[in-house]
């Protein structure tokens, strides 16, 4: 409902001013006067009010009031005047919805609008007589209501202005408040960069940073203050300028830069905040300078203890998985990736209880999932220990770990909010498990006997199979050597000492001894032991495996007898048949019917035939046992090609075919070479060739260089070799076709036999093959360089082997890799016509020298200039014998005494055997003793023990620290071995209890760290001298 005010009567409400009263009374007074009388009424909408001003005292009355109100309300809702005549005809008041007026008065009412045509009321005036309202009265009306609006409008906006000011005069003591109140530096700059707000803690700090800049405060550009600061802020300043321009040009919404600089005797880091914001369209830059030194001191330690933590957890061997309270995986290590095969990123947010790999258990069936170890540790709160899990990620095979789970609480916490698993590989541990019960299944179920001996040799444990061959128990022999049982007379007595002295170096053994079993019948074993050696290369235990070979000696007795038979009684005659037919062909019967001239010359072709196939079969079997001599030379190779060519004519001739020679034909081009065996190898390659040539083609003979080799290539034009058939045409009895073996002739033997000599000879052999075109075969042989001496490095070694038993020497001459002469003797006389003949590289003596031929031939060897420091590795020692040492057959051995040739002491100097692996002690042994003796080093056990078989040293130096074992090998060889007792000065880096047998004299004991060049020199000077 309207209020209806009379300024004579009521007091206006709160909400009309006074001002606005007053506008509203200096209207009504206009009006009355302009009017001639006229009361006015003003009313406004947006408090539905009406003030009524009376005029000549007389007020309306509340009926002339409501009405009044009325028509006020309608003309401000018209655009036009409403005007009433008093008359009380007008149509006005048809539609009053209230009783009228006794006394109805003339009204003119206008609306009062502003300039954007807002109403915000209406302007009435009253007359109390009728009365016709004219154009000028309506104007003068209208003028009345636009000043009464203009009015109003500056009241309100006067009243605005003030409240503003007002508001931002409090709302800037708030900001410079609230900006007090923040303990980081606040600046406020303007578009020039120019301060225009800053709080207390910025004025402070930046007084103590550029105590010589006075003015800090408003209006001062805030780069001078940059520039009144220390040099050592020159970069940050830097920063912060090209930060604030970026901001300004709109580039960027926030600029954010860290900086140091030292302070009070510390480093402090700050971090500058830069933003902006729009104040009436114009920037405003903010910056927010923070003391972080706190948080960057908390930074460095939580990265260094975090640095701490995964260096800890990856350097461990373990897999390490942290998991938060639903299963995620949070973080893990190297080794988790490393045993699951999956990277970190592709693990890490997964959930280890969800995932899908399949998982067993010990005995490999599905694990339950309630029995995970995290799961049980996330809902049980206890650590879950000791798991044996199978898993298979994907693409993997399975893997199998031993898992544990720990819970993790925060204190106050029951419940845990994460779990740390950790677990290890034991695939490998399993698998080994596994086949230690295999193996040890098989062990006692084993057809050979198996031993395992201590480090001393006494036997630990034995398998049912060493029962059966030897009649042995394992309580017969536990606790004994083997060697104490079961050798007999006729044993070889030097077998046991050269074994194990051989295995205490680090060699497998591998014999054939005569052995007797229990009830005292003996048999043939093969023997083959391996020592085993822990981490510090000592000595734990050995592996014995012994098979009964009775039987196959027995064979080889049998075919040795048989191959013996062969060459004699098979050759003998059939070179009396080759003969007499040979005879006949040449006329000696006369001219033969051409009947019987056929019979002839196919006997003869058959003789040939079978000739080639017994030498055949008699070569392969030398090839195999070893026995295989050779008389390697450099020789000129054309003459023997065309030797060879011209003894095949008749042969190519039977298959319409000859041989052609060409290429590279220099008749002084010099090959190592066998000739007899290189003629062999031609002949069976000219052989095949003519097999399988079309008639009416040559075969080719071609002639080649390549660096320092000669190849000659034998090529036809056959059919080709088959593909099927090309990876084992070098194997024994190898046909392509078993037909071609009738239709072509030959055993299939020939190029086994030609690979075997060639590579005897230092040389390789190959083919290639086009099907329909042809087959190429190609020797490698090598040439005599231009050098002399360079050609005697590159001869095969030639070694001498004086066995009674040719087999048993068969097997450590097989183990000699690459190309080596050798050549088997059965006695001492055979042995003195061979090295009569060649020049050896080094004798390997299985027999025993301590008789009158045997001393006389020591003597001889002793005397020569050229044998006097010849390698000879005897079972038993010999003093008499030049450079002779006792040791069981090891390939290693003799390899390095073939390698480095002997070489004379020389008679002035001591020699001096230094083992040291590292390069910098060798090099500066070697200028201290230069001028006094000859320095030989080694640099691992096993280079020692081979110096030392070679050479007579006059002192060792040793290290005990060695690539391949302790120094303690080097004394335990130079003592069991009886050596010609020689000096050790043992030079460490550790005291002398690294020494672990104190038993191994030593002649002194120096410490690298504890002794000078002068006291190292002094010291082998004496133990020499006293030597001496």
């Amino acid at each position: 409902m309207s209020t209806y005010l009379s300024p004579n009567t009521y007091d206006p409400p709160a909400h009309i001013s006074a001002a606005l009263r007053q506008i509203c009374e200096r209207t009504a007074r206009i009006a009355d006067r302009a009017l001639g009388g006229a009361a006015c009424s003003i009313f406004f909408t947006n408090s539905d009010t009406l003030l009524d001003y009376p005029v000549q005292g007389q007020p309306l009355l509340p009926s002339e009031q409501a009405f009044v109100g009325w028509i006020c309300r309608q003309a401000a809702r018209s655009h036009s005047p409403l005007l009433l005549d008093g008359t009380g005809q007008d149509p006005l008041l048809a539609v009053y919805p209230e009783p009228l007026p006794a006394l109805p008065r003339s009204i003119a009412a206008l609306a009062l609008r502003t300039v954007d045509q807002p109403t915000i009321g209406a302007i009435a005036v009253c007359s109390a007589q009728p009365r016709t309202w004219a154009d000028g009265d309506l104007a003068l009306l209208d003028d009345l209501a636009a000043a009464l609006v203009s009015e109003i409008t500056l009241y309100h906006q006067s009243r605005a202005y003030s409240m503003l000011a007002d508001h931002i005069q409090r709302s800037e003591h708030f900001l410079q408040l609230a900006l007090d109140a923040i303990t980081d530096e606040v600046i406020i700059l303007n578009e020039q960069g120019v301060i225009i707000a800053m709080n207390t803690a910025a004025q402070a700090s930046w007084r103590s940073m550029a105590p010589q800049v006075i003015d800090v405060g408003l209006g001062r550009s805030y780069f001078s203050l940059w520039a009144g600061a220390p040099p050592e802020y020159a970069t940050a300043a830097m920063a912060i300028a090209t930060g604030i321009h970026s901001i300004l040009a709109g580039e960027e919404r926030f600029f954010t830069h860290e900086y140091a600089y030292p302070y009070a005797g510390e480093m402090r880091w700050y971090s500058a905040r830069i933003s902006a914001f729009t104040d009436a369209d114009r920037r405003r830059v903010v910056i927010a300078h923070q003391d972080i030194t706190a948080r960057k001191r908390a930074e460095a330690k939580l990265r260094e203890s975090e640095a701490l933590y995964r260096t800890v957890i990856n350097s461990l061997h373990e897999g390490i998985l942290v998991h938060d309270n639903l299963g995620e995986i949070l973080t893990c290590n190297q080794s988790t990736e490393r045993i699951l095969g999956i990277p970190q990123e592709q693990l890490l947010g997964k959930n280890s209880l969800k995932h899908t790999w399949a998982m067993y258990d010990v005995d490999e069936r599905p694990f339950p999932m309630e029995d995970r170890p995290a799961l049980v540790a996330l809902t049980t709160g206890r650590a879950c220990t000791d798991v044996v899990m199978g898993l298979a990620p994907p693409g993997r095979d399975r893997i199998w770990i031993l898992m544990n789970a720990y819970p993790l609480f925060r204190p106050g916490d029951p419940a845990p909010y994460g779990v740390v698993a950790s677990f290890s590989d034991i695939t490998e541990r399993r698998r080994t498990e596994a086949e230690l019960q295999q193996l040890s299944l098989v062990a006692s179920k084993a057809e050979s006997g198996i031993l395992i001996c201590d480090n001393l040799g006494a036997v630990e444990w034995c398998n049912e199979a060493f029962y059966r061959l030897t009649g042995y128990t394992l309580d017969d022999i536990r606790g004994r050597r083997p060697i104490e049982l079961l050798h007999g007379a006729d044993s070889d007595a030097q077998t046991g000492p050269h074994m194990i002295a051989a295995l205490r170096a680090g060699s497998p053994v591998l014999e054939e001894i005569l052995l007797y079993r229990r009830d005292g019948t003996p048999f043939w074993a093969m023997v083959n032991i391996t020592p085993i050696f822990d981490s510090r290369g000592v000595l734990t235990k050995f592996i014995v495996i012994q098979n009964d070979i009775t039987y196959r000696k027995e064979l080889e007795q049998m075919k040795n007898d048989f191959v013996a038979l062969v060459s004699h009684e098979l050759r003998t005659p059939l070179t009396s048949i080759r003969g007499a037919l040979g005879l006949l062909v040449g006329g000696l019967a006369g001219e033969l019917p051409p009947q019987a001239q056929a019979m002839i010359d196919i006997a003869t072709n058959n003789s040939d035939r079978l000739v080639r196939l017994i030498n055949d079969i008699l070569d392969i079997e030398k090839i195999a046992s070893g026995r295989m001599s050779f008389a390697i030379q450099p020789l000129p190779i054309l003459p023997l090609i065309r030797q060879t060519i011209d003894a095949n004519q008749p042969y190519t001739q039977q298959y319409g075919t000859w041989v052609e020679l060409e290429g590279d034909l220099d008749e002084d081009a010099l090959v190592y070479i066998d000739p007899d065996r290189i003629i062999q190898v031609f002949t069976n390659l000219i052989s095949n060739a003519a097999k399988f040539s079309p008639r009416g083609l040559p075969i080719t003979i071609t002639l080649s260089r390549h660096d320092s080799t000669m190849r000659v290539a034998v090529a036809d034009s056959g059919p080709g070799i088959p593909a099927h058939f090309r990876s084992s045409i070098f194997q024994r009895f190898a046909q392509a076709d078993s037909s071609s073996t009738r239709q072509k002739g030959g055993s299939g033997l020939g190029l086994s036999i030609s690979k075997a000599i060639v590579e005897q000879l230092g040389g390789s052999i190959g083919f290639e093959s086009v099907p329909d075109v042809g087959t190429v075969f190609f020797v490698d042989l090598r040439m005599q360089p231009a050098d002399p001496a360079a050609a005697r490095q590159r001869l095969p070694a030639r070694l001498l082997v004086c066995d009674p038993s040719p087999t048993l020497a068969q097997p450590g001459a097989a183990a000699l890799p690459g190309s080596y002469h050798i050549d088997h003797v059965r006695t001492i006389g055979e042995a003195r016509l061979l090295q009569a003949r060649y020049l050896y590289d080094a004798v390997r003596l299985k027999i025993d020298v301590d008789t009158d031929e045997g001393r006389a031939w020591m003597s001889e060897l002793r005397d020569s200039q050229r044998t006097r420091h010849m390698p000879i590795i005897m079972d038993a020692p010999y003093a008499a014998a030049p450079d002779a040492t006792a040791l069981a057959f090891d390939p290693s051995t003799l390899l390095q005494a073939i390698a480095q040739p002997a070489q004379q002491n020389d008679a002035e100097q001591p020699w001096i055997l230094h083992v040291e692996d590292d390069p910098d002690i060798r090099q500066i042994v070697d200028v201290l003793f230069q001028d006094v003796a000859q320095v030989r080093t080694a640099t691992s056990v096993s280079e020692a023990c081979g110096l030392l078989l070679r050479y007579r040293f006059d002192l060792v130096l040793l290290d005990l620290s060695l690539p391949d074992g302790s120094g303690e090998r080097v004394l335990r060889f130079i003592h069991e071995l009886q050596l010609t007792p020689v000096p050790v000065v043992v030079f460490a880096a550790g005291d002398s209890d690294e020494l672990l047998d104190p038993s191994y004299a030593v002649a002194a004991f120096l410490v690298k760290s504890r002794i000078t060049n002068e006291a190292l020199r002094d010291t082998i000077r004496q133990v020499m001298q006293f030597q001496r």
